[in-house]
C-alpha cells in the first residue's frame, strides 16, 4: 500500500512511519499522534504518547524499553529507505530481512543501492 486509505483530517491525526511493527491487541490512544520509522510496539501495549524512531515500547502505559538498533545502525537503515523499493528489487536481498541484521549487511545493501543509481 503506497498511502493511508483513510483521509487525513482531524479525525485521523495518527501518522505511522515506515518499517513499523504493531503487536496484536495494541491500543493507540488519541494522544499518540506519531509512530516514527522503525518503531516496535509490543503486543497488548497501550500507547499514550508519540513513539520515537526505532524505539521498542511495551506495557500499560507503553514505555520505551530499548532500541531496535544502535544509533549508528538506525541512521544506516533510515538512509537506505528500503521501504520505497518494489518487492522485486528487494527479493535478491531477502536474506538481509530474515537473518539477524548486522551493520555490515546494512552497509552492503546501501553500497549496492548507490551503485545502481
Amino acid at each position: 500500500m503506497t498511502s493511508d486509505t483513510i483521509a487525513r483530517d482531524e479525525d485521523n491525526p495518527l501518522e505511522i512511519g515506515n518499517d513499523v511493527w504493531v503487536g496484536a491487541h495494541a491500543i493507540l490512544l488519541p494522544n499518540c499522534r506519531k509512530i516514527a520509522d522503525g518503531a516496535v510496539i509490543g503486543a497488548g501495549a497501550v500507547v499514550t504518547h508519540d513513539v520515537p524512531e526505532f524505539a521498542i515500547v511495551v506495557g500499560n502505559p507503553a514505555k520505551v524499553i530499548g532500541w531496535r538498533y544502535p544509533v549508528e545502525l538506525q541512521a544506516l537503515v533510515k538512509k537506505t529507505k528500503w521501504w520505497d523499493y518494489d518487492i522485486v528489487e528487494l527479493l535478491p536481498h531477502l536474506h538481509l530481512f530474515t537473518d539477524i541484521v548486522i551493520e555490515e549487511r546494512i552497509k552492503m545493501l546501501f553500497s549496492e543501492q548507490e551503485s545502481s543509481l
